[in-house]
Order: C-alpha cells, then structure tokens, then sequence
C-alpha cells in the first residue's frame, strides 16, 4: 500500500494548523519548496530520515505522524480535538532569527576551518625537504 498522498495530507494538516508555509518547512529540513510541496502532494515518497525532520520543524514525535498516517484511514480525523495550538507568530519569528544567527555561525566556522586546514598544508609543503 502507498502511503504518500496520506502522509502529504497530515503533513500539510499539522503545517497549516501550525502556521507553517510550505517555504519555512522546505528550508527548515534543507530542501526547495517544490520538493516539499511534492510531499505534501504526495507526488513524491518520503524518507525515514525526512519524516523525522519534518517532524522536529513541526514540534511533534514522529509516531505521532505515523499514528495519523495510519489512524485517518478509519477515522478520516488528522488531528484531534486537544492537538496543541501553533506557535504564536512572535515565536517563530524568534525561532527564524535563530536558525539564521546558526547558520551564519556555520559559516563562519567553515571558512576558519578551512583557513586553518590550508595553512596547515602551507606549514607542511614548506618543512618538505
């Protein structure tokens, strides 16, 4: 059995409901939006790996996806009546200003590794005899 198109259906359910757009969640697990969109579609099957971060963004254990996945088979419910509310818009906006404060430090320290790995070599090259 394929499970794609339910998985995009509690994907894009547990997203809206947190307020999410599709670009926040694509760059949030380091894909484009169409590749996310595709999931949402169903157009394209997921990972392992992928629902386990899709899940993170989302705040939510990954069975907890898998539970709706499996459960809106019977009960055509995705989430239930005591879901938790969405992030307040404040919230993720500290939370963007965050993640991108981590990846400019990421940068950062792969340009001083890389710094420190060429000086490495030009110590090396030149103590060659």
């Amino acid at each position: 059995m394929h499970y794609s198109h339910k998985t995009g259906r509690v994907f894009r359910a547990i997203r809206e409901h947190m307020g999410f757009s599709q670009d926040f969640m694509a760059e949030s697990i380091g894909v484009c939006q169409s590749t996310y969109a595709h999931f949402e579609s169903g157009k394209s099957a997921i990972t392992i790996d992928r629902l386990v971060q899709v899940a993170e963004v989302l705040g939510i254990h990954p069975l907890h996806i898998l539970d709706q996945i499996l459960g809106a088979e019977s009960t055509g419910d995705i989430l239930p009546a005591n879901y938790p509310p969405p992030l307040s818009t404040d919230t993720k906006e500290a939370y963007t200003v965050l993640i991108e404060e981590m990846r400019n430090e990421i940068g950062f320290l792969r340009q001083l590794a890389l710094r420190s790995m060429a000086d490495s070599n030009r110590t090396a090259v030149s103590h060659t005899p």
